[in-house]
């Protein structure tokens, strides 16, 4: 029995950790392609993943119309190449995978090649799909990812040459896939956005969103900081503060002890991987003395901020907080006059008075 637990423990792992992320169309977005050179590509998970994840990269056109009949949509053929890219584990939305097709590696996961995958600098289509194999009767396709056409044309329902492909069934144009309609022959997203997972799906469908050449260039993953959750915030701000006798700005490079007021910079990271400046009115309040050199009679005593001064303690400090909440320092010093003493030994008659005091 124990041995049979074990058995069905081991399969129901195996089960778990080799099953594969459903992928929705729009769930990744390409980030460069090149037609020149080395055909190399970029794509960024917009959705995370885990178990085993695999997905086909194709340069084989789909043909929507069986060139013409309008029957039995399928490849327009299968002689071209296609990049297999395979990962187990778990990967967070904003990833960014580069597959470098030469040397059949990626830095994340692993890269096969069948076929002859080249991607033509004249106009050609690269197709993203996940299924069970790569291209050969459509039958293997469950579901379309993405797509990226090069060239001028665009989409062509009749793919009958093989720069040409139909934008696959489930695809849109501009929503989860992108026809650059230009001759350019790479193309690299210039991270104007990052974030949210919304704004990102349409971003890396719009063309103006990428540097692109016709040379001989070889772009790659740009290396944007993607933000899948809340958008980053890099503009500049400003605000006031006044403080006293110091300031201190809040990246801690810099201290303000100048009394009055001045406008200062200070640079801070930002939530987008960059610095936002950020312009500071600084007003410094000055730091307040005084003196109390009251005069009192020698049995006498004065109260001050709280505390009794008389002729045995006529000297102290005390600190009052002031305008803008800063303290104030006032001396204490008394002058203490003396007690006076005298006689009165005036003659008067019997009957007579006299006034004192």
């Amino acid at each position: 029995m124990k041995k049979l637990l074990l058995i069905c423990s081991l399969f129901l792992l195996g089960t778990t950790t080799g099953k594969a992320t459903s992928l929705n169309p729009g769930d990744i977005a390409f980030s460069s392609v090149n037609s020149d050179d080395t055909d190399d590509f970029s794509f960024v998970l917009l959705t995370p993943i885990s178990g085993t994840t695999t997905i086909y990269f194709t340069d084989n056109g789909w043909d929507d119309d069986a060139n013409g009949g309008a029957t039995n949509p399928t490849w327009r053929s299968t002689t071209e190449g296609t990049i297999t890219w395979t990962f187990t584990g778990t990967l967070p939305c904003g990833t960014e995978i580069q597959i470098t097709t030469p040397t059949g590696l990626a830095n994340q996961g692993a890269v096969s090649k069948t076929g002859s995958f080249n991607l033509s600098s004249t106009a050609d289509h690269l197709l993203a799909y996940t299924g069970t194999a790569v291209p050969n009767d459509g039958s293997e396709i469950t579901n379309w990812i993405t797509a990226f056409g090069l060239g001028t044309v665009g989409w062509s329902s009749d793919a009958s040459t093989t720069g040409t492909s139909a934008l696959p069934p489930g695809l849109t144009d501009g929503v989860d896939a992108i026809a650059t309609l230009n001759s350019s022959d790479n193309f690299q997203y210039d991270c104007s956005t990052l974030s949210p997972v919304a704004a990102l799906r349409t971003a890396l469908v719009t063309v103006a969103n990428y540097t692109s050449s016709s040379l001989t260039v070889n772009y790659q993953a740009p290396g944007c900081s993607y933000s899948c959750g809340t958008p980053c915030t890099n503009t500049a701000g400003s605000f006031s503060v006044t403080e006293c006798t110091t300031y201190i700005v809040p990246s801690g490079d810099e201290t303000y002890t100048t009394v009055g007021t001045s406008t200062v910079a200070d640079t801070i990271p930002n939530s987008c991987g960059s610095d936002s400046i950020m312009a500071i009115t600084v007003t410094i309040l000055p730091v307040l003395t005084g003196n109390n050199n009251a005069t009192i009679c020698a049995t006498g005593s004065i109260v001050i901020n709280g505390n009794t001064y008389d002729a045995t303690t006529s000297t102290g400090t005390e600190t009052f907080t002031s305008v803008g909440g800063c303290d104030s320092t006032v001396t204490v010093a008394l002058t203490i006059l003396p007690a006076l003493t005298g006689n009165n030994n005036a003659t008067i008659c019997a009957t007579g008075s006299i006034v004192i005091n």
